[in-house]
């Protein structure tokens, strides 16, 4: 099985008031989980230049991918032996 994954880091020229979200692009026929998602970050509402902020965007960054991967409530029941 084959899976994509994109990280999209823009910077959005108005004040969005989000940081970052992931998305499920494509699931799998069978067992209906993801084998393609994407994980959008927002540059502009963070501050790559402070290391104790540079550490929340890699958390968040890491929290969006687990999303990404179908790591949400609506893809629990579609857990083998869960």
């Amino acid at each position: 099985l084959k899976s994509n994954f994109h990280i999209v880091f823009n910077y959005e020229d108005v004040d969005a008031g989000y940081t970052a979200y992931a998305g499920v692009c494509k699931a799998d026929a069978i067992n209906e989980r993801p084998i393609a998602a994407f994980v959008y970050i927002n540059i502009r509402n963070n501050i790559l230049d402070d290391r104790a902020f540079t550490e929340q965007v890699f958390t968040t960054l890491l929290h969006e991918i687990h999303h990404g991967l179908g790591f949400l409530s609506s893809y629990i029941p579609k857990f083998w032996n869960r």
